[in-house]
Formats: C-alpha cells, sequence, structure tokens
C-alpha cells in the first residue's frame, strides 16, 4: 500500500487542504441528507439533480450531479451515509493526495457517469425505473481501481485483515445484492462502472507486478491525454 501512502498533516484535519474535491462531496452529502430529512430541501431541486433510468440520458448533467446528494429514505440510510463518507473520507483523500486533485475529480466523476449509463441500461433493458442516487456507484469503482493497482496489498477491513483484491470483490458483491433485489440483470448492470474501473486502473499492480487478464497499462485514457497534452505544448513552443 506503500503507493498510495498519503502525506503527514501535523495532526488530525477533519476536512485536509489538499482533498479539495473530496470534502466537497464529503459536505455535500451531508447536508442534502440532513436537509432531506428535515424536508427543507427543495423538491425541484432535487429533480434537477437526481435522475431515473428512464431520464438520465435526456438529463445527461444528473450523470454527474448524483453522487453529490444524499437520500435519507429508508431506516438504513443513516446507517448507510455513514458508512459511505467514512469509506470516501478513507480511499477518496487517499488517491486524490496520490493522484492530485485534476486526477482524482476527473476519475471519481468519469467514473460516476460510466457507473450511471450502464444502470439507465439495466432499467432499459427490464422496464424497470430506478432513481440513480448512490454514492457507493463511484465508490465501488473507485475501490477496484485501488485494487487493481495492487491487488495482493494486505489492508484491515475493520478488524479483518484481508488482500485488497477481496476487498474489492465484497464490495462489488454488496452493490451486486443492492441492485439484485430489484433484477439479476440491474445487479450485473450496476457493476458496469467497476469494470471500467478494473481496465483503467491497468487490471495490474503497479508495486507487485501482478497483471489481470490483460494489461491494459498503455491504454490507460488518462496517459494517452497527458501525453497529447505534453506533445501539444512541445509544439506550441517550437512554433509548429
Amino acid at each position: 500500500m506503500s503507493y498510495y501512502r498519503s502525506r503527514g498533516y501535523g495532526g488530525f484535519h477533519l476536512f485536509p487542504s489538499d482533498t479539495p474535491v473530496t470534502n466537497f462531496i464529503l459536505i455535500s452529502n451531508g447536508i442534502t441528507f440532513i436537509l432531506l430529512l428535515l424536508r427543507i430541501f427543495p423538491l425541484s431541486i432535487l429533480s434537477l439533480l437526481i435522475g431515473t433510468t428512464s431520464s438520465v440520458l435526456k438529463e445527461p448533467w444528473t450523470l454527474l450531479t448524483y453522487p453529490l446528494i444524499s437520500l435519507s429514505g429508508g431506516p438504513w440510510a443513516f446507517l448507510n451515509l455513514l458508512f459511505s463518507l467514512y469509506w470516501l473520507y478513507f480511499l477518496g483523500g487517499m488517491l486524490e493526495r496520490s493522484w492530485g486533485t485534476q486526477r482524482f475529480l476527473f476519475m471519481f466523476f468519469g467514473l460516476s457517469g460510466i457507473s450511471a449509463v450502464f444502470l439507465a441500461l439495466g432499467g432499459i433493458l427490464t422496464g424497470i425505473n430506478l432513481l440513480i442516487g448512490d454514492l457507493w456507484l463511484p465508490l465501488t469503482a473507485l475501490t477496484v481501481v485501488w485494487a487493481s493497482r495492487d491487488p495482493h496489498a494486505p489492508v484491515m477491513f475493520f478488524l479483518f485483515p484481508m488482500e485488497l483484491r477481496w476487498l474489492a470483490v465484497m464490495v462489488c458483491a454488496f452493490l451486486f445484492v443492492n441492485y439484485a433485489t430489484y433484477s439479476p440483470i440491474i445487479g450485473v448492470t450496476s457493476l458496469g462502472g467497476s469494470l471500467a474501473a478494473y481496465f483503467l486502473g491497468g487490471g495490474a499492480s503497479s508495486s507487485t507486478g501482478m497483471r489481470g487478464p490483460r494489461n491494459f497499462q498503455g491504454k490507460n485514457p488518462l496517459e494517452w491525454y497527458k501525453k497529447w497534452q505534453f506533445k501539444r505544448k512541445f509544439r506550441r513552443f517550437w512554433g509548429d
């Protein structure tokens, strides 16, 4: 796990200054949960930010805004919020420090959008209309990215030691079971973002050299974009 080792703070900070994107998502989910629980969040604004599987492609901005809203319905909503915010604080903060804010912003909302598109596909195939407002969609995908970079790294899940790859499998299983209650097809399509995350992560370990079924590390779109930016700046510098 040394690849993702964070910098020291010299003390605990609830909202570290080097993780602005993670902080924004945390605060947004916490505030919206409370406002919805108190029933003072304007429903007109909520309908603009949260899409459904039947409307998300007609309202494409909701592909990026749904992770900012924490819905407060259901008996387990508060526990789900606490656990998802804890996981975002830990995992999102670690990845944002490792990657940098710009790359983390691109990855988080990119995977959010991909996950929502696949979930919408499941809704279309089954004819089931679901709200797309689950922070666990991008969180599961980010967990897969992390695990694909260092699958054999030892981690502690609460008091249980395990390899990182099995933690990713477990989180994916939870997401599948949650959506499979509507339909097995929707359960499968809910993992579309996680599948994309596996390939974006390279399907390989950066520290152990372990590879997945194929090595996509050299085909990472982020690497293409960085190389393209470098070449463009180089050509501009030389007046080409």
